[in-house]
């Protein structure tokens, strides 16, 4: 649902629901998998001592079955069988080869709450300035506010200390951030310029850039690397990064497994190898396996766990740092012990759960659900950011807590200001809330991180930025250690505190030294 273009200050605002802010892990079997062809099944298969393709082909092709993909490296392929095939580890050839899991494919659905999303005009009817693509976009530092028209409004940003970075020319320049999510479509001019089209790639069942009611991978990128100081929209925290659009939800409400670990494979693959290069892989995907239950796994014979492990193995490998989502049911891992979560109680991975202010508009006359009252404004100052959002997962898999956004104060005036503002299609700005939202606050530190390490290393910018670069500066354990020990962990008993906020909130000042 959009709002009709007209002049700011209007306030027109749409309010709509947010279903798939974070995508659950797993939901049904192959069976159940949505435009399956229904004469036959696919299955993933984890192997060990890198068999050749074609011997694998070869074993696959005995049992009436095809080998549809292979990537030796990570050890993951998937084969293409008659429906009824009872393919497994036991099936004559597959061990021989080192075949060690084997998985039918499964959907993975969308199946969180609802969360509450709001739109507005930019305001371009009432004189912002016309923004259009260009061969390069901003990189330079920013000393004092960014001129974006939405900035007055970002608690984010400032709550984890990123103008500290840009004001010394740190934005993340040239760093290659994967954003492996749902649709993007249509780009914000703030985004018109930042995605590597030559590496972008669709795995889903409609292009890049092709409209949905909810763009969620365009939500995201937002808050990574939205083009700062043009006068428009917002500002991204590593507002200098280069984005990698790999999308793998389309218009169906769900996606098949397979296709998740494709498009993860393919982010973290190297550019001279035929993959997208990325230096950080961010995913806005969370889910659970009950250990003892079954029917919450892929299959009798095996279930995820080792594929994600050789998918997240194969990126820290490339030096591709993984950062995820902790997920929106505002559960205690701890007292899930029965059950995993994943991706971020997988290895080679950093769990992002989400703080948020509550009532950061003091004082708001209009009753609207965005604009505060100025003056006096935004309160940043006297917010409490030591808050975890209402809705996020916290406990033991949880590595550090990132700005996320909430909507607790629902419906009182300005209600709409305690979440993160980004961007949205047709030139919109929109507010959401979800771990979906913390995890890119972390993974574009990490971009920062990761172009001050370069620079630290005497690394010249025109070697950064390289198209073709296969350079990595730092590893993705160094980038997690960095970000665990800046965070800043709030206040009260350290043990209780790490178990709700794991390492603390992010700052980006600490991690970067500074």
């Amino acid at each position: 649902m959009k709002t009709t273009p007209r002049p700011w200050p209007a306030a027109a605002v749409a309010l709509c629901i947010l279903s798939a802010a974070v995508c659950a892990l797993p939901l049904g079997s192959a069976r159940q998998l949505a435009g399956q062809e229904p004469s036959g099944a696919t299955f993933l298969l984890g192997f060990g001592g890198k068999p050749s393709r074609s011997a694998l082909d070869g074993a696959l092709t005995a049992m009436g079955c095809s080998l549809d993909f292979f990537h030796s490296e990570a050890g993951i392929a998937t084969a293409k069988c008659p429906l009824g095939t009872p393919l497994s580890t036991s099936s004559a050839g597959l061990s021989k080869l080192g075949v060690g899991t084997v998985v039918q494919d499964f959907a993975v659905a969308s199946t969180q709450p609802a969360f509450t999303k709001l739109e507005a005009e930019t305001g371009v009817a009432a004189g912002s300035p016309n923004v259009s693509a260009s061969a390069s976009f901003f990189t330079g530092p920013i000393l004092g506010d960014p001129n974006d028209r939405w900035w007055p409004y970002q608690w984010a940003p400032r709550s984890i200390g990123a103008p500290a970075a840009w004001s010394q020319g740190i934005n993340g320049k040239c760093v290659r951030v994967g954003v492996v999510d749902g649709s993007f479509g249509t780009l914000n001019p703030d985004l018109v310029n930042k995605f590597d089209l030559s590496v972008t790639k669709s795995f889903a069942d409609i292009g890049f850039q092709v409209d949905t009611d909810e763009p969620h991978g365009q939500w995201v990128s937002g808050v990574i690397g939205a083009e700062a100081n043009n006068g428009f929209s917002v500002a991204g925290v590593a507002y200098g990064s280069t984005l990698i659009g790999v999308q793998v939800f389309g218009t169906l409400p769900s996606a098949p497994f397979s296709t998740i670990v494709q498009g993860i494979l393919y982010a973290a693959e190297r550019k001279d190898q035929g993959g997208a290069g990325a230096d950080i892989i961010n995913l806005s995907l969370s889910g659970t396996i009950i250990r003892s239950d079954r029917s919450t796994r892929a299959d009798a014979s095996g279930d995820a766990l080792p594929l994600l492990n050789r998918v997240f193995a194969f990126a820290n490998k490339n030096g591709v740092l993984v950062v995820a989502a902790a997920g929106n049911d505002a559960s205690n891992f701890d007292f899930q012990r029965s059950a995993l979560t994943l991706p971020c109680e997988s290895p080679n991975v950093i769990c992002v759960a989400a703080n948020a202010p509550l009532g950061i508009c003091p004082s708001c006359s209009s009753g609207d659900a965005i604009i505060c009252d100025d003056p006096p404004g935004l309160d940043f100052a006297g917010a409490d950011y030591n808050r975890l959002a209402s809705y996020t997962n916290y406990g033991r898999a949880v590595d550090v807590t990132a700005p996320g956004g909430d909507f607790a104060t629902f419906p009182a005036p300005c209600w709409a200001d305690d979440l993160v503002a980004t961007t949205y299609p047709f030139g919109f700005t929109v507010w959401v809330a979800g771990t979906s939202f913390s995890a890119p606050h972390v993974s574009a530190l990490a971009a920062l991180y990761i172009q001050k390490a370069a620079m630290d290393q005497g690394a010249l910018e025109s070697e950064l930025c390289a198209p073709g670069r296969t350079t990595t500066y730092v590893s993705p354990a160094e980038i997690k250690a960095a970000i665990l020990r800046g965070a800043v962990l709030p206040p009260g008993t350290p043990g209780q505190m790490r178990n709700l906020y794991g390492a603390g909130i992010i700052n980006v000042p600490r991690t970067l030294g500074l």
